[in-house]
């Protein structure tokens, strides 16, 4: 269920020949339920032929043509309508949300993003956002709040990472609370932000959020279907691999139209997935192994892993290569999944990393073959894990130019605790 009813009253409770109307109903009008005429005068549980028959004759006899009770319209609702608080879909590690609040950040975010020059050294991809080429069908009014909100995105936020920066991942938190709790529980957002998300909701309901809705229920579906028979095999060897638990509780996953450079992120305290629906990256049994590969972002399994695997390096008198956790973290989802897909007759399963050349493009190629080579064996259960990461630290630490020496001054790990090239 997508959206929660909260008009007063809710469903119609009918005793008898009676109802209860709706607000600002009449007690003497009849109504319609189930093809049965009520009306409130009606004595006691007669009948529902009884019940016309007394309408009928205290109004006067027989009409001329065929009685017929119309509804009346429900008068239109000034706010957008909230999602429901349950998620659109429940598996037994994860709760699949598409919100209407979170989807407008990042879409404002991205719009704003394809329209501000980028600063020197900022790696981030411009994503594609053809709803710009809309903006016309808008109304001189929905234009000018729409250019307000993006405007501040532009200002204030599309400067910083979704991934990393506190204050973007504050907001992202905050917003996942509106449906449920309406916009007081956005109190802690900046005025200006949460005036322009208030003025622009409406217009996103208007133009771009059914068809925006649409694609995220089409994903979750696509994806839960892909799990079934997979989810609880496959969760249970990748928190063994790192030595972790899954949560008590589903990892929450916002699915949506846009999400942040690399169409998926994660975020920490609490956890929290985003995933974009539109990645043809991230579809199938890419999806699957997406969503595992960003679990291995929860703070239950990568702190456990990177303090592992910092002690590995510490035994060699070495420091940690920065995105060797990221790499193990692509490579172990993908491996588990190969292998169950193998063993269910399915052919060969092309990774997502070799699907975008992500070790050809970045330079996490000088750990790629060494990982593969000494993780891969744990992963089948031939050795055990502190041998895998001890044999990766001694191998990168012989190759004195593929490890950083030990600084006095290393930078602080980031919210996320990797770095976001994908």
């Amino acid at each position: 269920m997508l959206y929660q009813d909260k008009r007063i009253g809710g469903p119609e409770m009918i005793h008898g020949c009676g109802f209860t109307p709706k607000p600002g109903g009449s007690r003497r009008s009849p109504s319609l339920k189930g093809g049965r005429l009520y009306n409130s005068r009606c004595p006691g549980r007669a009948s529902a032929l009884v019940c016309l028959v007394f309408l009928l004759f205290f109004a006067g006899g027989l009409p001329a043509a065929p009685l017929r009770v119309t509804a009346p319209h429900p008068a239109p609702v000034s706010k957008p309508p909230a999602p429901a608080c349950e998620p659109m879909e429940r598996t037994i590690h994860f709760a699949f949300y598409s919100d209407p609040w979170v989807n407008l950040h990042h879409f404002l975010f991205q719009w704003a993003f394809a329209e501000t020059e980028r600063r020197p050294g900022d790696y981030r991809r411009v994503l594609e956002v053809p709803e710009r080429s809309q903006i016309l069908d808008l109304s001189e009014p929905e234009r000018a709040a729409w250019a307000r909100a993006v405007g501040y995105y532009a200002r204030h936020l599309v400067g910083k990472n979704l991934t990393w920066d506190r204050d973007l991942v504050e907001i992202g938190q905050r917003l996942t609370a509106i449906s449920c709790s309406g916009l007081a529980t956005a109190a802690g957002l900046p005025a200006e932000l949460r005036g322009d998300l208030s003025e622009v909701m409406p217009i996103y309901q208007r133009h771009w959020w059914k068809g925006h809705q649409a694609s995220n229920a089409a994903w979750i579906r696509e994806l839960k279907a892909g799990l079934e028979g997979l989810e609880a095999r496959l969760g249970d060897q990748l928190a063994q691999a790192y030595g972790g638990e899954w949560p008590a509780e589903e990892l929450r996953i916002d699915v949506t139209t846009y999400a942040n450079h690399t169409k998926g992120y994660t975020t920490n305290h609490p956890d929290h997935i985003t995933l974009t629906s539109t990645d043809p990256d991230k579809k199938g049994w890419l999806g699957v192994e997406t969503i595992f590969h960003e679990s291995s972002h929860i703070s239950n399994f990568e702190d456990i892993l990177q303090a592992q695997l910092e002690s590995a390096f510490a035994r060699q008198g070495a420091q940690t290569p920065e995105n060797l956790l990221h790499v193990i973290q692509f490579v172990t989802p993908a491996n588990l999944l190969r292998a169950l897909l193998r063993a269910r007759g399915v052919g060969t399963y092309q990774s997502y990393a070799e699907r975008v050349k992500l070790y050809e493009r970045t330079p996490w190629d000088r750990y790629h073959a060494v990982v593969e080579q000494h993780w891969n064996p744990f992963l089948a259960g031939k050795v055990e894990r502190s041998a895998a990461l001890d044999g990766i630290a001694k191998e990168l630490r012989r190759r004195d130019d593929s490890v950083p020496q030990p600084s006095s001054g290393s930078p602080g790990k980031p919210l996320s605790g990797r770095a976001s090239i994908q």
